[in-house]
């Protein structure tokens, strides 16, 4: 689902015709869309490297355990959402695990896990949050943080022992985290 907001009633058929949602509150898809897909990319990102022997996210995903976790992940991530009138959370969320795990993607984790220290509110912080306040499940997106943790103490390490690591953080690194 791609949501736009358009008052040409032309446009919105059109656009419809190829799988665009023409909705008046952009804002609220666009956050199911971060919430799901961008935090889903983060955490794979996150927990391939912490995990480490991954450098695409297809390959994560080919691990049936981690991507069980992440199916689950996903799942809690938009269960921290409102209701959409016109998605249903639990196949979006299907829906971001069969492109995430498309092998032709070649979508490097350095990528996905690129700035993750700036990510982390938005991403994680303010859903794991809600999911608090509001006593819903968040044990996966609690073990994505701790991944995150794991993934510093790793640079930190290597820092430490002169090894080669990046990152690819540079607010982690700017902060002096590592």
């Amino acid at each position: 689902i791609s949501p736009v907001k358009s008052d040409n009633p032309v446009l919105k058929k059109l656009l419809e015709m190829d799988g665009v949602v023409s909705v008046e509150d952009v804002e609220k898809y666009e956050l199911l869309k971060t919430r799901a897909v961008n935090s889903a990319h983060l955490a794979i990102g996150v927990m391939g490297r912490a995990i480490g022997g991954f450098d695409y996210a297809h390959e994560v995903m080919e691990n049936p355990v981690l991507r069980k976790f992440i199916e689950d992940f996903t799942l809690q991530m938009v269960n921290s959402l409102p209701d959409y009138s016109r998605v249903n959370k639990r196949e979006y969320a299907r829906g971001v695990i069969a492109r995430i795990s498309n092998d032709q993607l070649m979508d490097p984790l350095s990528r996905i896990s690129r700035n993750a220290l700036g990510k982390l509110p938005n991403l994680l912080l303010n859903p794991l949050s809600h999911l608090m306040s509001s006593e819903q499940p968040h044990d996966r997106l609690d073990v994505v943080v701790a991944a995150y943790i794991e993934l510093l103490k790793q640079g930190a390490q290597a820092r430490v022992e002169k090894l080669p690591f990046d990152l690819n953080d540079p607010a982690a690194i700017e902060a002096d985290i590592l």
